[in-house]
């Protein structure tokens, strides 16, 4: 029996990749990997760019043509793009157009064939406006998406058999329309594109009625601008330079749904800006869909011609994180589309190549498989397999929808040694054949997910007429014979294992539960589970492919046909080791006896490091056994024989072992139910101050002298374990509310007494939740018949449920972790099944202060790397604590999809910033795999607060910051000054828009805001004016992202974005425009896109993608070496003068000295404070080579006497500046000249010296200079 444990255990882990990100460390960037390891890219495209003139709706209009490989082949995902200009365009014109407005970019990277419009007159006349709808069609009439067609050099010409005619198509994908305007063109769309225009034109026309209303638009320059009509449809929207109602209008068309509007503030621009378009384009107008580039995924389409002589087309996605050079490793998942359909439109629809880089796979898709054999589909498969060692020909996977389901079964059955497992979704219709008679009949196992939509008008369920699969997958799979029976279910057999899964479907927000049967083989394990998506018609949606791969992943055929289960390994242990080797937890376990609501009970307390350190993740378990466990030792070979004792030492917990008063079925029991719950609550604690040794804490209360004891556990996550009597105690007692009272969580947040979940096993009574009841988790084993109704009962909403129809008795140990990880404990943050490695750490600050937080670090990076990876620092709100809020706000989850580690402190109202920073400075000292140019921070209320202060007050620390749901609770000088001294801050702060004292008419936000417009040089000075919008100033562009939250609420982010002075944006300012006081992960990717391409250097300079300041360079290898300081608050201030006494306190270390610690030393020198020119700082440096055995001679500068003003430099300077020269210290200004007697500052000073340091030396060699050299 511990096989079939061990393989259902393995289908449930999709709850924790549900919310996990990306998997497996970079190994090449995406050309690399397409160039260097062999992907073969047989596409056609177009070679050499063009614009051909067409004429559509009674006017001549252009295609301008690009020169890609993408031009043709990828046909699903290929949007429509039409341009109006203001005006009309002529070829000769164009071809300088469209590489000027950067449109001849787009069309290349994304194989685009832009069709540039017309007017018949002017875009303003009356004759335009009658022609609006001619002209959408004539657009609609060159373009096809018909996956028959074939394109070469960016045409396919077709011809009708009937009349001989034939005809020319662009590619694209007509339905989706994106439309750019400038100017008249942008009027012109607003007025007649914005409602529907019906066009039946070609295929998908056809096949979907087509409005002719773009999905997306860009308008530049509007003169008007109208809100959406009643008639209007919804699209994405950006404008550029609109008139006052811009705003209101972009939000009128963005409303719902995943819509996205952007208003850039430009009035003064003309035409269109080649920046603003690409950027626009990706933001917002193509913003939907699968962007596979910019997410790392390489497509690629191939043609193949088989044996038959016939060309297969098919799309492969390979995620560039994959490392192609070692063989055998990947995993191939093929999947086959829908009739009517296409592989690349239908394969972006189910998300199979964006999961393909969290599950480490390259996904296949065959484009229109029905016409091709089984034997046809395998020989493709062997010509992969022949091409791309790296596949690995043991886990090659097959999946389908609807039609493309019909092709999984009848190559999956064939051909069932071939594969791995199959996947066919949403289609029965197979009919028997002497073929798959054959197949089946030389038996073996084919691991099977089959999934159908309860709502489909289509035949997606087993009947007395479609049977045929289902017979030949039980008899394939060795479950038994299949005959259809009404009466046992949906599936027509009874099934072995019944869970749900519950979730939000992300398009419209609608509820989605899939209930997955399982049906075990007679080997006992289980490989077919089939599922019913309740809600679901016939339609394929991406939601279900982590379960799906949850359950397949597990499978490998190997050589012999066989199937082996694959048991799932971390992919580094190495960081855990490293990264908890310090904690201390408990060392031996135990179990103590204790006195609860007036019996006898006992807390297990296992031999673990997490013990105690993990308050506000650890869950509170209860324990009820059958009988009473009446000796310590009883409760120890309890724990040890069911498993208990296995995940309480993994998770840190102390499990509570129940005991009745007399017997569990004892009349009087029930009685004693809620002094039970309460003494169990007040026997623990999450108090973040408690200190827990050996896994308890004392606690003397200062005012009676009594010290109680507590163990560690946050009593609101209250889990219960129950097994026969003891489960339907618990069913009988605790699925009610029973109010509890106890202490700190239950009195800050009112407890009811009834679990989150529940795991029964063997329960011989149960009954479906009542009025009264609560909604929970639940797992049912070896229960009565009405186990699957009494489970779904409790489950509805948020819960999960799992029913095992099992014969064993007791609690099995497998079983039970299979249970507890994936239903009980499914809904808490189980890091470990998320690949995150969480650390609690203690730290003695100099003051002697005592500061504790928690770490998040992804498993799969490589610690091994110094100056690699990004630290976040997060501080949680008031009165919570650093484990529980930071897991709200989803930062530990996001560490493995950012590839970042996040620090979460708790308790820091109790710390000062310069505690913070004496934290950071430890962190850094002792781990040197951080990036300290990479430093953020971040925080929500209470920890806003302190990450304003933070990070302005220390903003040269920092890359960027992320305040949320608060601003500054009070002003200070320290701030001020900072501000004053040093900027850029990156900062991206958001507010709750139902939670009035974060917004901007806050005095608390208008406090922090007044500080970062100084910090950030911001235009003009910052006061508060409502008129102006949401935060009291102009913003140069606001955008708005929509999403939903796990609970289906619809969220929208509406952005405002505020340009410094310098021409960058670094301040993004938010409204989540439906939230109240509350964190929320959907913000973090959002956030992290904006601030992630910054870093700060040594010196205190912002870097923004690699690229800093002129001096940056120069300037952090002399402050990293001690030569020249920053100034107060962190400032390098390059534009101040460099002093006498500066340069010479810069030689003194140069020289080979040690630091000082008091001030320097030379501030009494003869004109200490007097600024330098070129020329004398030359004479100093000249002296200081010649004393020091630098060369004097050698030198790739130019010659003094080159530079037009050379005369001017003085005599007693010449012989140094021509030796400044001539080793390149100084290299002159554009103009010529060499500006002798120009005042040197401290970013030329800071190039010469570093210049210096790379001089050869002769014969002395100073520890400064060989560090450097």
């Amino acid at each position: 029996m511990k096989k079939v444990f061990m393989e259902v255990g393995s289908i449930f882990l999709v709850f924790a990749l549900l919310v996990c990100g990306p998997v497996g460390l970079i190994k090449a960037t995406a050309a690399s990997v397409a160039n260097a390891n062999g992907i073969a890219t047989e596409t056609i495209g177009n070679a050499t760019a063009r614009i051909d003139a067409v004429e559509m709706g009674g006017r001549t209009c252009y295609i301008y043509v690009p020169a890609s490989e993408r031009v043709g082949n990828m046909l699903g995902t290929t949007p429509l793009v039409v341009v109006f200009g203001d005006g009309k365009y002529t070829k000769a014109d164009l071809l300088k157009e469209v590489q000027e407005s950067g449109f001849a970019d787009l069309a290349t990277r994304d194989g685009l064939c832009i069709v540039f419009a017309n007017p018949i007159e002017s875009w303003d006349s009356e004759t335009d406006a009658a022609a609006a709808g001619s002209l959408i069609a004539g657009i609609f009439d060159a373009f096809s998406c018909d996956p028959t067609y074939k394109f070469v050099n960016g045409v396919a010409k077709v011809t009708d058999e009937k009349t001989g005619e034939t005809k020319t198509y662009y590619p694209a994908f007509e339905l989706n329309l994106q439309m750019f305007g400038e100017g008249k063109g942008a009027d012109y769309i607003m007025k007649h594109f914005t409602v529907p225009n019906a066009v039946n034109a070609n295929y998908a026309t056809q096949i979907f009625p087509a409005t002719g209303m773009p999905n997306s638009v860009a308008l530049f320059n509007p003169s008007t601008l109208i809100a959406k009509r009643e008639n209007g449809g919804n699209m994405n929207i950006a404008i550029v330079g609109g008139p006052k109602n811009s705003l209101e209008v972009a939000a009128s068309y963005a409303t719902g749904g995943n819509f996205i509007y952007k208003v850039v503030d430009e009035p003064g621009i003309k035409g269109f800006i080649k920046d603003l378009v690409i950027s626009l384009y990706d933001e917002v107008l193509d913003k939907n869909a699968s962007n596979y580039a910019k997410n790392g995924i390489i497509e690629v389409c191939e043609y193949l011609t088989l044996s038959t002589g016939k060309t297969m087309k098919y799309f492969k996605y390979i995620p560039d994180t994959l490392d192609l050079t070692v063989k055998g490793k990947i995993p191939l998942m093929i999947w086959n589309h829908g009739g009517g359909g296409d592989a690349e439109s239908q394969v972006e629809m189910n998300k199979w190549p964006d999961y393909a880089k969290e599950f480490g796979i390259v996904v296949l898709a065959i484009d229109q498989h029905q016409g091709f054999t089984g034997d046809e589909i395998i020989e493709m498969l062997d010509t992969e397999l022949a091409r791309n060692a790296y596949l690995d020909g043991t886990r090659v996977y097959i999946s389908g929808f609807s039609m493309g389901a019909a092709t999984t079964w009848n190559t999956g059955l064939q051909h069932w040694k071939r594969f791995a497992a199959m996947v066919p979704n949403a289609g029965i219709m197979v009919a028997q054949s002497e073929a798959l008679d054959a197949a089946v009949k030389e038996g073996g196992i084919l691991p099977t997910f089959y999934i159908c939509g309860g709502a489909s008008p289509l035949p997606e369920l087993p009947s007395e007429q479609f049977q045929a699969p289902m017979q030949y997958l039980f008899k394939l799979n060795d479950i038994g014979e299949y005959t259809y029976n009404a009466e046992a279910g949906p599936w027509g057999a009874k099934p072995d294992s019944t869970y749900s899964v519950s979730y939000i479907f992300p398009d419209d927000g609608s509820a989605q539960e899939l209930i997955v049967n399982g049906f075990k083989s007679s080997d006992g394990n289980t490989y077919t589970l089939l599922g019913i998506n309740k809600n679901r018609a016939h339609t394929v949606t991406s939601t279900d492919v982590p379960v799906i791969w949850n359950f397949i992943k597990q499978f490998r055929r190997n050589a012999d046909g066989t199937i082996s289960i694959i048991k799932e390994v971390k992919s580094d242990s190495k960081v855990k080791d490293i990264a908890t080797a310090h904690m201390k937890g408990n060392s031996i376990e135990r179990v103590d006896k204790v006195s609860v609501g007036g019996r006898n009970c006992f807390v297990y307390v296992p031999a673990s490091k997490r013990v105690g350190n993990f308050l506000g993740g650890t869950p509170l378990l209860v324990v009820f056994a059958d009988g009473a466990l009446k000796t310590s030792e009883e409760v120890l070979a309890y724990a040890k024989k069911t498993g208990i004792a296995d995940i309480a030492t993994r998770d840190g917990l102390c499990v509570f072992f129940a005991n009745p008063v007399k017997a569990w079925d004892d009349s009087n029991e029930a009685a004693h139910a809620a002094a039970l719950i309460s003494g169990i609550y007040d026997l623990y604690s999450c108090v973040p101050s408690y200190d827990f040794i050996n896994g308890v804490a004392k606690v003397t209360d200062p005012e009676t002298g009594e010290t109680k004891s507590y163990y560690p556990a946050f009593e609101l996550n209250l889990q219960m374990i129950g097994e026969g009597k003891g489960a339907d105690y618990l069913m009988k007692n605790f699925t009610v509310p029973n109010n509890v009272n106890a202490n700190y969580a239950t009195q800050i947040f009112p407890g009811t007494g009834m679990p989150g979940a529940v795991a029964l096993f063997n329960p011989s009574t149960l009954a479906v939740k009542g009025e009264t009841g609560g909604t929970m988790s639940i797992a049912i084993v070896g229960g009565p018949e009405n186990s699957l109704e009494v489970a779904a009962s409790y489950a509805q909403g948020t819960g999960r449920y799992l029913v095992l129809d099992s014969e064993v008795t007791g609690i099995d140990a497998e079983l039970l972790k299979t249970v507890y990880d994936n239903v009980v404990d499914a809904a808490g943050d189980n890091f470990e099944q998320k690949g995150i490695v969480e650390i609690y750490e203690r730290r003695t600050l100099s003051n002697g202060k005592t500061i504790e937080y928690y770490k998040y670090i992804p498993d799969n990076l490589d610690l091994s790397v110094k100056d690699s990876i990004p630290l976040f620092i997060w501080c949680h709100g008031w009165g919570g604590d650093a484990e529980s809020q930071v897991s709200m706000a989803g930062l530990p989850t996001f560490t493995r999809e950012a590839g970042i580690i996040a620090l979460s402190i708790d308790q820091h109202p109790n710390f000062t910033a310069d505690e913070l920073i004496e934290i950071l400075d430890m962190e850094l000292e002792d781990y040197p795999y951080y990036d300290a140019t990479r430093v953020y921070a971040g925080g929500f209320s209470m920890g806003s607060d302190k990450t304003w202060n933070l990070g302005l007050t220390y903003w040269n620390r920092f890359a960027g910051i992320f305040p949320n749901a608060l601003g500054m609770f009070a002003d200070s000088e320290a701030v001020k000054a900072a501000c004053a001294a040093g900027g850029p801050l990156p900062t991206f702060y958001i507010a709750g828009g139902l939670s009035e004292m974060e917004l901007g008419s806050s005095d608390f936000t208008q406090t922090a805001l007044k500080n970062l417009w100084v910090m950030n040089n911001l235009p003009g000075t910052y006061g508060y004016n409502a008129a102006l919008g949401e935060w009291g100033m102009k913003p140069d562009s606001i955008r708005s992202i929509s999403y939903l939250l796990n609970d289906g609420t619809a969220q929208q982010l509406v952005i405002d974005s505020f340009k410094s002075v310098d021409g960058n944006t670094y301040t993004w300012l938010a409204v989540n425009k439906n939230r109240a006081h509350i964190v929320t992960p959907n913000d973090l990717p959002v956030v992290w896109a904006e601030l992630s391409p910054f870093s700060r250097s040594p010196s205190g300079a912002l870097i923004v993608d690699g690229v800093g300041p002129w001096y940056h360079e120069a300037a952090d290898a002399v402050v990293e070496k001690g030569l020249i300081e920053t100034k107060e608050y962190g400032a390098f201030r390059p534009y101040d003068n460099i002093t006498r006494a500066d340069l010479a306190k810069a030689l003194y270390r140069l020289s080979g000295n040690a630091a000082y610690n008091s001030d320097n030393p030379f501030a009494d020198i003869p004109g200490a404070n007097d600024a330098l020119t070129r020329e004398q700082i030359a004479i100093i440096l000249y002296k200081f080579a010649t004393d020091n055995n630098y060369s004097l001679t050698t030198g790739t500068g130019a010659a003094l006497s080159s530079y037009a003003d050379a005369s001017a430099v003085s005599d007693t300077a010449k012989a140094a500046m021509e030796w400044a020269c001539n080793v390149g210290l100084f290299s002159g200004y554009p103009d010529g000249s060499i500006r002798p007697q120009t005042v040197v500052n401290r970013a030329v000073a800071a190039t010469l010296l570093n210049r210096l340091i790379k001089l050869p030396n002769k014969s002395y060699r100073t520890s400064l200079s060989s560090e450097v050299n």
